[in-house]
């Protein structure tokens, strides 16, 4: 299984966004700050190791690692797919 990622970065000053695209070969992914994430988020307010990501079929659950509340789109996490 594999993920794509895409990170849209705006430009200061305008002139349109960075869009780039990038694909894990993983099953899962951990999101956060950290130096061992698969997806990293230069945010504070993002944890070190704030999420895993797994993907298992259709199925896509998104849970806490480090973080206390963790939400998407505004909802408390649950699975998708």
């Amino acid at each position: 299984m594999a993920f794509r990622i895409r990170t849209i970065t705006q430009r200061t000053g305008g002139g349109g966004d960075i869009v780039r695209e990038s694909v894990l070969e993983k099953d899962s992914v951990l999101v956060g700050r950290g130096n061992d994430c698969d997806l990293q988020i230069g945010d504070l307010a993002v944890m070190l190791n704030h999420a895993r990501v797994t993907r298992t079929g259709e199925r896509v659950t998104v849970e806490p690692v480090d973080a206390n509340d963790l939400t998407v789109d505004g909802r408390p996490t649950q699975s998708f797919g």
